[in-house]
Order: structure tokens, then C-alpha cells, then sequence
């Protein structure tokens, strides 16, 4: 029998191939990391569970009497659902039904809802954030598995993108061109993370840091009545945080393309300029500070893919967001906003 994660078969198509082949996608259910009690009157628990290639985690601080399990129960049930919804690797998911048939009708409010947020942050990043980039990135994901691309294949795949081609209704979602498709990557974690968060809120809890390998969001103070201290990972790997802000209400988001590298030399990622076809070069890491974890989550994509100056002008002009840059010659890039946004982050490591 082959090794079905072999180069022949790649990782990221196996959860749709499986599923094709009649198997049925199970999700773990949540394991309690800590339940600790503070004082008389107060507890931290924290519960995590695989999900999205990552594992995500929700800490909540809360009182000792309150039905904190009953809530973050209910808090990754909702995880699920929603990533069942969104979840391009899984064959049976909404937006792979629609990658595969070039419409949906009776689309979920809930992908309807990603898909008009990507409109709107390609409309203000003047077509850099795109979702129909999927062709080209299946086309470069080869290059992770041995194979080769060339410039009139890169050419073809591009006359594939184009949010032109994208229609939502308020029923159904269509793709106008056939051979088009849908990623999701990033924005859609971004989306789900607020949705827990909205369970969480509608049951009372203000005490809480939800962590989903990149896209963080907070409410209210940790346990020690300071803010949640969250660290933005080294692009280069040569030390843990080169950059810890501490954050109370909101939303933090880094990408980079060292999280899915398609060649060793990290030069060709998941991440994508539609413009030229290519991976971005000049900046590693972006993080954005903003009121919710999708719109950090797509604004951090977006800023990576743009020239530092366009990633900074265009946070300049969006109100309670900011970015910073970290170059892969070292520089960093920073929005006017980062050290006012992070005098409630008391941002560490900035020189």
C-alpha cells in the first residue's frame, strides 16, 4: 500500500481525496490544558483542539461558580461547524463544493459573509487581497513536490484570478469563468476565531485570549489584571519573539510565507502577489493590530503582498488599525498608529 503522504500525493489534497474515497472527517474533541483556580473567587481554564492545520486554543479567566465548560463546549462545537463550512482541504466543505461545480446555491450565510469581507478588502487594497488566487497557488504548491512551472503555465493560471469572476447572491455564490477557484487561507481563520469569540461574548465571559496559530483575539485583562501578552514570531527563526506587545480588547494577526514553504530556499510560499504571480520577497513577517481577528487576519496577508510603503500607507488610512513590518534584510516597517495601539500593548523588543 503507498504512503499516501508521500511527494506523489500532496498533504494538502489528502483530507479532499480521502473524503472522495468515502471516508468521513472526524473532529477531536477538545482536551482541557489547565483548569487552575486563582482565589476564592477566580479561575483560568483553557481548553484546545486541532483545527485548521494548527492548534487552537481558548483561555478564559472567569469565577469559580461560572458554567465555563458548558460555554467553551458550545465555543468549539461552533469551531467546527464553521470550519466544516470554510475549509478548502475538506472535499466535502461549501467552498470546495463550489471549487468543484463553479456555484453554489443555498450558499451559507456564513461563507456569503467571508465572501463579501474579501470583496471589501480587495476593493480597499486596490486588488491586492484576492481569493480567486487559487489556481496560481496550486500551480506553485507543485514546485514543494519535485515538479517544475513555466512562464505560459504561470501566465495561464493567472487568466484565472480576478474577483471579477466572483458573484454572491443572497442565496448562492458563482464562479464566471470555468477553472477558477476559491482560498480561503487568508481570511477564513480569521472569521472563525471571531465567531467563537461571538459565543464566548453572548455567554458573559470577558476575561479571554482565543490563539489559532497566528490569528489571536482578546477581551479584557489575563489573570494578573494586565493585558494578554502576545509575541510575533521570528521570520527567520533565530530567536522566539523578536517583538511581544500586550493587548487587551481586539485582534492580532502575523503571516508569513515560513509558514508553508513550496521550495527549501523559502523564495516561492503560499502567499501570493497577484500582480505578478510571484511570492514576496522584501517583507517575511507582517502583524496587524485590528477590532476583529478576520479583518486582522486578511490585512495581514494583505501588507506582506504589498511593497512596505503601500502596506503602510494603506493601514494609515484604515481607523484602530495598525501593522509592523519585519524585513528579511532586517528592517522593519511601522504604521503610525503601532506604538499608539501598543501603549495598550506596552509593545516590547521595538528598538
Amino acid at each position: 500500500m503507498p504512503d499516501v503522504t508521500s511527494p506523489g500525493v500532496p498533504v494538502d489534497d489528502l483530507a479532499a481525496t480521502l473524503t472522495k474515497l468515502g471516508f468521513q472527517a472526524a473532529n477531536p474533541g477538545p482536551r482541557v490544558e489547565e483548569s487552575a483556580r486563582l482565589s476564592r473567587r477566580l479561575r483560568r481554564t483553557t481548553w484546545s483542539a486541532p483545527s485548521m492545520r494548527t492548534r487552537v486554543s481558548v483561555t478564559v479567566v472567569h469565577g469559580s461558580q461560572d458554567p465555563t465548560d458548558t460555554t467553551l463546549g458550545e465555543a468549539f462545537d461552533e469551531l467546527h461547524r464553521v470550519v466544516a463550512l470554510l475549509n478548502r482541504h475538506d472535499g466535502s466543505s461549501a467552498v470546495s463544493t463550489l471549487n468543484e461545480r463553479g456555484a453554489l446555491r443555498g450558499a451559507p450565510p456564513e461563507l456569503r459573509a467571508v465572501l463579501n469581507g474579501a470583496a471589501e478588502l480587495h476593493r480597499i487594497s486596490r486588488g491586492a487581497f484576492d481569493v480567486t488566487v487559487k489556481p496560481v497557488v496550486d500551480l506553485l504548491r507543485g514546485l514543494k513536490f519535485g515538479g517544475a512551472v513555466s512562464d505560459a503555465e504561470l501566465r495561464s493560471a493567472r487568466g484565472l484570478v480576478g474577483m471579477s469572476g466572483l458573484r454572491v447572491g443572497r442565496r448562492s455564490v458563482r464562479l464566471k469563468r470555468s477553472g477558477m477557484g476559491l482560498t480561503l487561507d487568508g481570511i477564513a481563520k480569521g472569521y472563525v476565531v471571531d465567531c467563537v469569540a461571538a459565543v464566548l461574548q453572548r455567554r458573559g465571559l470577558d476575561r479571554w485570549l482565543i490563539d489559532a496559530g497566528g490569528d489571536i483575539r482578546t477581551s479584557g485583562l489575563n489573570e494578573d489584571d494586565r493585558p494578554w501578552r502576545i509575541g510575533v514570531q521570528d521570520p527567520l527563526r533565530q530567536t522566539g519573539f523578536p517583538v511581544v506587545t500586550e493587548l487587551t480588547t481586539g485582534a492580532i494577526a502575523t503571516s508569513g510565507g515560513y509558514e508553508d514553504r513550496f521550495t527549501p530556499d523559502g523564495r516561492v510560499h503560499h502567499v501570493v502577489d497577484t500582480a505578478t504571480g510571484r511570492s514576496p520577497q522584501t517583507t517575511l513577517s507582517a502583524s496587524v493590530a485590528a477590532p476583529s481577528a478576520m479583518m486582522a487576519d486578511a490585512l495581514a496577508t494583505t501588507t506582506l503582498v504589498l511593497r512596505p510603503a503601500w502596506a503602510v500607507a494603506l493601514i494609515e488610512t484604515l481607523p484602530c488599525c495598525a501593522c509592523l513590518l519585519l524585513g528579511a534584510d532586517g528592517r522593519r516597517w511601522r504604521s503610525s498608529r503601532w506604538r499608539s495601539v501598543s501603549e495598550s500593548h506596552r509593545e516590547r523588543g521595538e528598538p
